[in-house]
């Protein structure tokens, strides 16, 4: 077998031996910090194939073995595993269903696996236009499928997790506490709230074009605010409903 890889990379015998122990140095590094999802351990080895010196450095540091001291300084990638720091970006799939889960770490590994596999690419392309050329139209990809899942996870979060983006949405339109929601009533009041923010989205734009024309602005203002009034009337009472029915359920709630 190792002579097949030898002549297949174009290794010999103990540079073959090294790769396979820094590779079993990795697995017992994923295992001593409890990196057991999938995901988790895609983002290692994608890390890995992309700066293998940085992730070696660190399983060298936390298993204290082998390695050499750089005598230059050396800046520090930050290889936390953890999914605290995604947590703190805003959507925290932890607080979706089993199934939901699932789904998003398959999303998430196998993005980590498409880009390891386009930074190898673009890093064994010695030409330096086609380089740019496969480095801007990975990062074009890239912006786009980020945009796509924080658009998928927001909607997952709309249906499971409301109270994170109802909260705050309440709290711009000032229409009381909203924490005894259940997470369906949640979620219908969530909608409420959207379609009246976007509403006074789309008016303030309005106000703003009329900004050459004071008399016009005046009265869309005043118009606006009338409407505003009325629609936070409308809101708040909606909130009483809705507390009251996660209170109190019905089989009918389901539904209506």
């Amino acid at each position: 077998m190792l002579e097949k890889i030898m002549l297949k990379a174009n290794l010999n015998r103990v540079e073959i031996m090294d790769e396979i122990k820094r590779r079993q140095l990795v697995i017992e590094w994923c295992l001593k910090k409890s990196i057991r999802d999938y995901r988790d351990f895609a983002r290692v080895v994608a890390e890995y194939y992309v700066h293998p010196e940085d992730v070696m450095r660190r399983v060298y540091a936390d298993l204290q073995v082998g390695g050499r001291k750089r005598r230059r300084k050396v800046k520090e990638r930050d290889l936390d595993l953890s999914g605290a720091s995604a947590a703190d970006e805003g959507v925290d799939i932890a607080e979706f269903p089993a199934g939901v889960q699932q789904k998003f770490q398959k999303r998430f590994a196998s993005e980590e696996a498409k880009r390891a596999k386009a930074d190898a690419r673009a890093a064994a392309t010695d030409d330096e236009a086609k380089r740019a050329k496969l480095e801007a139209k990975e990062a074009a990809r890239r912006a786009k499928s980020d945009a796509y899942l924080e658009r998928d996870m927001l909607k997952a979060q709309m249906r499971y997790a409301p109270l994170r983006q109802l909260t705050p949405a309440v709290a711009q339109l000032g229409i009381g506490d909203v924490s005894s929601l259940s997470v369906r009533e949640a979620g219908r009041m969530l909608k409420s709230c959207n379609r009246e923010l976007s509403a006074r989205n789309k008016a303030e734009a309005r106000q703003v074009k009329l900004a050459s024309s004071p008399d016009k602005q005046a009265s869309v203002a005043a118009k606006e605010e009338a409407r505003q009034a009325k629609a936070t009337t409308k809101l708040q009472a909606e909130l009483a409903k809705r507390v009251e029915r996660s209170a109190n359920p019905r089989w009918w709630h389901r539904w209506f």
